[in-house]
């Protein structure tokens, strides 16, 4: 039997060279996100559904060698580093047969409300199984019970992963509004820890969506660190270890307080780990597109707390500083 033919012809070489990502971005999100939208036809009921066809609108207009309107392009580049980082899971996870994969992927497609999580569900798994990680997602069919989204592993060690991303309906664009995102955030979501099977837990969340800049102090969103305390990682250039537990001055910078990096840091120390089995926390920020010397960039921000306990497995896959609590 003749193979199918696919809807949109994909340069493999730029999906298997991980580099091109970082380097020549824009190229391998429009890849990335071919990827995606050959998967959505090869399937007959998402073939039918908005996102297939917004998704071929976007490409035939970045595809083709007509002069583009500057404010056009830059929405369609907008579309595929949105969707670009599904193609990439999509495309690193495309020899696995896995039903709750499939689910995951027939939400972002047919419902539209649930696209801004899912899409950061795909984009968290991607980037682990680009590094390396084995992804099995867990099946939620059946179950009343809150359970993590994946399990994903690498080196024999396994860690359970919780995705969030939210699009608020009220902008989170002051200090109370942050802090109550990430309080609330963490209470929720630690739920998904309370089953002993699920060890080590991860909670993820993006805050893209959120004026991450704001603090109380009008400062610059950045904090104070001792230089005595930050350590390099051995084997692991350019990645560093800052234990909070260690700095009894911490509080006392005002650059360390009321900021979102605060509020993580506070809210993680406080979970009761005689309950909930999470042991790191990533806050992402990844839907941003910047230009920069004329051309668009497309930035991705990662960083990591992790409790004293599980220091030794930090993830240093998913952020090159790690803050230490506990």
């Amino acid at each position: 039997m003749a193979a199918q033919q696919k809807l949109c012809r994909i340069d493999e070489t730029i999906l298997n060279d991980p580099s091109h990502e970082e380097r020549s971005t824009l190229d391998y999100y429009l890849n990335a996100t071919a990827f995606l939208l050959n998967t959505l036809d090869d399937d007959p009921n998402l073939r039918t559904t908005k996102l297939h066809r917004d998704l071929w609108s976007v490409i035939s207009y970045l595809s083709s060698d007509d002069d583009r309107d500057t404010v056009q392009a830059r929405k369609a580049a907008k579309w595929v580093s949105y969707f670009g980082p599904v193609g990439k899971a999509l495309w690193h996870l495309r020899d696995k047969s896995d039903p709750q994969l499939r689910r995951e992927l027939t939400r972002l497609a047919a419902q539209p409300r649930q696209v801004v999580g899912n899409q950061f569900l795909f984009y968290l798994a991607g980037t682990m199984a680009g590094k390396g990680f084995d992804i099995v997602f867990e099946g939620d069919i059946g179950t009343k019970k809150k359970t993590p989204d994946f399990a994903a592993t690498k080196l024999g060690k396994t860690t359970w992963v919780e995705a969030n991303a939210k699009q608020p309906r009220i902008a989170v664009d002051s200090p109370v509004r942050i802090s109550r995102m990430i309080r609330d955030l963490i209470a929720e979501k630690k739920l998904k820890f309370s089953d002993s099977r699920y060890v080590p837990g991860l909670i993820a969340a993006d805050v893209s969506a959120a004026d991450y800049t704001v603090n109380e102090l009008g400062l610059p969103p950045n904090v104070k660190l001792r230089e005595d305390l930050i350590r390099q990682v051995p084997m692991r250039p350019g990645s560093f270890v800052y234990r909070v537990n260690e700095d009894p001055e911490w509080n006392e910078h005002p650059e360390n307080r009321s900021n979102v990096v605060s509020y993580l840091i506070d809210e993680f120390a406080s979970i009761d780990r005689s309950r909930y089995n999470v042991t790191q926390c990533l806050l992402t920020i990844t839907r941003t597109v910047v230009e920069q010397g004329g051309m668009l960039a497309f930035p991705k921000r990662h960083l990591l707390v992790v409790h004293r306990s599980a220091e030794a497995d930090s993830l240093f896959d998913l952020a090159n500083l790690v803050y230490v609590v506990g």
